[in-house]
């Protein structure tokens, strides 16, 4: 078996593994099931009719320095003095202290503790009239091999899943890889978290690994998934 029909085989059975986990506490039938297979392949067909975005365009001039602009939003620096205060009250709710969260050794950094570190770059997503509304960052970046973890948080609730996030990744990206030159970067996230397994493939992510109930959180196992973009891909 070639390397190419490992992963996708590794790829097929962890999302399989995924689905079926969602379903597994709903008490469908078969023909619940089968309607659902049927909507998937449907989506799917769907999806490769549309010559829209390609993963790893973004859609985004090349970002070589902060501050950064699109539609509806602006990244700008992080500042240590000022933003500090920000980054407190928005990891204060569940969310927010995923954002702190290291997924393999399920522990939490302190927001000082990564606002200071030398290898961590934060940039604050703001609406358009300047209102900061999020975070991104790169944290253990790597210098020498050019690659970064890659994080991201939208801090105010009634903001969430309206898509500023997936805007702001893509700026996000293109500038870690025009502005910080940067080969590769990669994120964990937890097999249950679905939809953004789903957005970070359409960015160009691929699956790495697996780490099969690496951790448990609130008394249940925990798959962590790790994915990554290398700019190869692009």
């Amino acid at each position: 078996m070639s390397k190419s029909e490992l992963e996708s085989l590794v790829t097929k059975e962890a999302l399989t593994q995924l689905i079926h986990d969602e379903l597994a506490g709903l008490q469908l039938s078969t023909n619940e099931y089968i309607q659902i297979a049927n909507s998937i392949l449907d989506a799917a067909l769907e999806k490769k009719q549309v010559n829209g975005f390609a993963a790893g365009d973004y859609g985004v001039k090349p970002v070589k320095k902060l501050p950064v602009s699109s539609d509806d939003i602006t990244i700008r620096p992080f500042d240590p003095g000022e933003d500090i205060k920000l980054l407190r009250r928005w990891t204060a709710d569940r969310a927010g202290k995923e954002f702190l969260l290291s997924r393999l050794e399920n522990s939490a950094a302190s927001v000082d503790d990564l606002a200071a570190d030398k290898d961590t770059i934060f940039g604050i997503v703001c609406t358009k009239d300047g209102t900061p509304f999020g975070i991104v960052g790169y944290l253990n970046r790597d210098r020498e091999q050019r690659k970064a973890e890659m994080r991201k948080l939208i801090g105010d609730p009634a903001l969430r899943g309206k898509g500023y996030g997936k805007k702001a990744t893509k700026l996000w990206l293109s500038y870690g890889i025009h502005g910080l030159q940067l080969r590769k970067i990669y994120l964990y996230t937890f097999d249950t978290n679905l939809r953004n397994i789903r957005i970070n493939e359409e960015l160009g992510f691929k699956l790495e690994g697996i780490y099969r109930a690496e951790n448990i959180i609130e008394g249940i196992p925990k798959d962590v998934i790790r994915m990554g973009l290398l700019l190869g891909d692009r």
